[in-house]
């Protein structure tokens, strides 16, 4: 048995031993090409995963880029929109061209209208009738500030303004108010003001604070001095750079305590702290 064990075990080329071996090596030959092609698929695949990988950066990138041209456009576009407009409360100013501010002054010493208007009726009539004559905004001064002028109390003030207030109510045009005092400017606006236009650019303590709550428009002025001595004896070292300067500052103030810049007007002060050659080099600076 040892001796047959052997001779079959030698005996590897035998028919049943070639095919035994044929089967094991067509197995073996069939799993290498199996494994083969698996490798392939998965060769394959990993190239298309890269490949839409690459595809989806690229389309992503398109797209984020034409995302940001179309918000940058829309930006543009809204900026260019505020950019045109004054808003001023529930009223949108077109600004393409100038606009015709209508000065009321219910005093008693201002340098144009002071004393023409004997009561708040007739100074209402009197703010009607510039509407009606071509005034885009009503401005409502209740204290002179023309120079050499003294000022008043704020009691005083609101009952020069307040009562003019009550009878444009609901007016067809922004009504803004010519005032420096907090207090006055929360009542006009409790009353309908539209804009507060403010000779000192809202420096008073909680002016800015007060109008960033409300959706009036404010004008921030230029002066040097305080309207009692500020033409005696003006001095600038560059008249056109101070003025940018402090009017740049005061229009940052603004937005930072929340005043969109839409709300926001200037105005460099001619003839508060100017001598005629300081307002003929502001003119000329003015931008084109």
């Amino acid at each position: 048995q040892p001796a047959a064990s052997a001779q079959g075990i030698g005996d590897a080329r035998t028919p049943e031993a070639e095919r035994r071996n044929a089967r094991r090596g067509g197995a073996g030959e069939q799993r290498l090409k199996n494994h083969d092609a698996l490798q392939r698929i998965k060769n394959h695949n990993a190239l298309q995963r890269r490949n839409c990988l690459r595809s989806n950066a690229g389309i992503f990138k398109k797209n984020h880029a034409a995302l940001q041209r179309r918000d940058g456009l829309r930006s543009n576009a809204w900026n260019s929109k505020q950019a045109m407009h004054l808003q001023c409360g529930r009223f949108l100013l077109p600004l393409e061209s100038p606009l015709i501010m209508g000065v009321l002054n219910v005093t008693p010493d201002s340098f144009s209208d002071g004393g023409s208007h004997p009561g708040p009726d007739a100074a209402a009539d009197h703010a009607r009738r510039m509407f009606e004559e071509g005034a885009a905004i009503i401005d409502i001064g209740g204290e002179s500030t023309r120079p050499g002028a003294k000022p008043v109390g704020e009691d005083e003030e609101l009952d020069r303004v307040m009562p003019v207030l009550e009878r444009l109510k609901g007016f067809a045009a922004p009504i803004s108010v010519d005032t420096r005092r907090t207090r006055v400017m929360r009542e006009v606006l409790a009353a309908g003001a539209s804009m507060i236009n403010d000779v000192d650019a809202l420096s008073a303590d909680g002016a800015l604070e007060l109008l960033a709550c409300s959706e009036a428009a404010v004008c921030l002025m230029h002066k040097q001095g305080d309207p009692a001595n500020m033409q005696k004896a003006p001095r600038y070292h560059d008249v056109v750079a101070e003025v940018r300067a402090f009017l740049a500052a005061r229009v940052a103030a603004a937005a930072a305590a929340g005043i969109g810049t839409a709300r926001i007007a200037i105005d460099v002060g001619f003839g508060f702290g100017k001598n005629l050659e300081h307002n003929l080099a502001l003119l000329r600076g003015l931008p084109g």
